[in-house]
């Protein structure tokens, strides 16, 4: 795993490297420390979590993700900031979270142990498409799944594909992640969903998927508790 911390103020990445460490030191990973949003976009490479002050010389926090995000949307990013009042222009460089730099040790613990939860997303599952051999997905990429008589249809982002297994056992494997078995047919990517009413989940690209009434009120509880465990809103 390959994670920045951009800070023009060493006291800072000292502290949040510290952090990070520990909170990681069963898993393999590199650290990389940048004083300036110019030096680690100079780097061109993909990072699985970003942690980046708001406020330094040249180009601030917001700028250098914005840099960023046009040639890559991997990464989870975290922003770092003495000013809060100042945290919702984030929301357009798709920032995960704010930490408050005066509350770090609590603030930055729960961002990474929410991050976990979302990088889990980022797994790759392998379906047996049918007359086709494998096919590799990445899990958030997925849409939902649904019954098509014995097999699967997976539906995502980037087209659809018939697939052998059953509903139940990839709700086995997914709902632990980010699904829910929102109908017998059906199991949805909670974090996909754009809104939903008693018959349907909706999604950004049109598709929609069937909730059962007797599912529908558990259905929206699970996505409003996913909702806050990934955005902390």
């Amino acid at each position: 795993m390959n994670i920045a911390i951009i800070d023009d103020e060493k006291v800072w990445r000292d502290k949040a490297h510290k952090l990070i460490e520990s909170h990681y030191k069963k898993i393999e990973m590199q650290i990389y420390e940048f004083e300036s949003g110019e030096d680690f976009l100079a780097e061109k490479k993909n990072y699985d979590l970003i942690f980046i002050d708001i406020e330094m010389p040249g180009l601030d926090g917001l700028d250098t993700l914005q840099e960023y995000r046009l040639f890559t949307s991997e990464g989870i990013a975290v922003i770092l900031t003495t000013h809060m009042e100042i945290v919702q222009k984030g929301y357009f460089v798709d920032a995960f979270r704010y930490v408050n730099k005066g509350k770090m040790v609590e603030e930055l613990e729960e961002a990474l142990t929410s991050a976990d939860i979302r990088m889990k997303t980022n797994e790759i599952l392998t379906f047996h498409q049918v007359g086709f051999g494998e096919v590799n997905l990445r899990i958030r990429d997925i849409l939902y799944i649904e019954t098509e008589k014995r097999n699967i249809k997976v539906h995502t982002n980037n087209g659809e594909y018939t697939c052998s297994g059953t509903i139940a056992e990839y709700e086995k494997i997914l709902e632990p992640i980010s699904f829910f078995r929102c109908h017998k047919s059906y199991i949805v990517n909670l974090d996909m969903i754009k809104k939903m009413d008693e018959k349907n989940v909706y999604f950004a690209n049109g598709k929609s998927a069937y909730i059962s009434e007797r599912k529908y009120v558990e259905t929206k509880r699970q996505y409003m508790k996913r909702k806050r465990i990934v955005t902390n809103r």
